[in-house]
């Protein structure tokens, strides 16, 4: 699709700049085997990945899962310093982000961390972090959102790109645990049969929600960029922000309409669940 479309609908392609929009046997092969033909596609190596190690872990005692969490939180600080260092200091001429992106996005080292969390949290079957937040939480919340929209400007200008700089700072990655708190935090609040509209919104997808997940790219991004060709016109960008918004939830509201219709051996066949 990407070399019969070309630019800008090729714009998801990851690795498009280490081969030069070329498609040859090499080129496919990278591309199929990094999961890098759209952004989003690098969280199958990081399903089959943890898969592989939740069995490793099934017998493990949950105080050797907590000091094993803890020793990954420490190498996750470690290792977001490092890629928030190179972003401040690197040269942005010299170097692509997006075929850097390729290769740290699905690297399961860079996801150890938020596994582990959620594998010793899931094991627990206790009261979640979140259930409980504490005044300081939405002060230091506060404060690191403030200076994350700050980096995220500044880096976002220098590397005219804001791809990797959402995930792998370790700003964003602070910002990611307290919003994590927050959302967690919200959704328990919300008592399903006292407020059955907000519920059925959150869980109007249910067990298809990963679906809207992996058909959000490139999809949408052919429909915007399909829209602005036939029409000639170029959108403000408040305005492109909300269409790809609308499509994607369109799109996926479609296909997860048609999976819960299809017969259930081939809905499984399609989507897994």
């Amino acid at each position: 699709m990407y070399i019969i479309l070309g630019s800008p609908y090729d714009k998801m392609w990851m690795l498009k700049g280490m081969f030069k929009g070329q498609l040859n046997l090499v080129s496919y092969f990278v591309t199929l085997i990094s999961f890098t033909a759209s952004w989003q596609y690098y969280f199958l190596v990081l399903i089959f990945a943890f898969q592989a190690f939740g069995n490793i872990f099934r017998n493990t005692s949950i105080e050797t899962l907590e000091k094993a969490t803890k020793i990954l939180l420490v190498l996750h600080i470690i290792e977001m310093t490092l890629l928030s260092t190179f972003l401040w200091l690197a040269n942005p001429m010299k170097f692509n982000l997006y075929i850097i992106g390729g290769f740290i996005s699905p690297n399961p080292i860079f996801w150890f961390f938020p596994f582990m969390w959620a594998y010793t949290i899931g094991s627990k079957r206790g009261k979640l972090p979140w259930e409980s937040i504490k005044r300081r939480d939405y002060f230091i919340g506060a404060v690191v959102f403030f200076f994350s929209v700050v980096e995220m400007t500044l880096l976002g200008n220098k590397w005219k790109t804001f791809y990797l700089l959402d995930q792998f700072t370790l700003l964003s990655f602070f910002l990611n645990i307290y919003f994590l708190k927050f959302i967690g935090r919200i959704a328990g609040k919300i008592n399903v049969r006292k407020h059955r509209r907000i519920g059925k919104f959150f869980m109007a997808y249910g067990i298809y929600s990963f679906i809207a997940y992996m058909v959000h790219m490139p999809y949408e991004w052919f429909l915007f960029v399909g829209l602005e060709s036939i029409t000639g016109i170029t959108f403000p960008y408040f305005i492109q922000v909300a269409l790809l918004i609308g499509f994607g939830f369109g799109f996926s509201t479609l296909i997860i309409t048609v999976s819960k219709i299809v017969p259930k051996k081939l809905r499984r066949l399609i989507t897994g669940f």
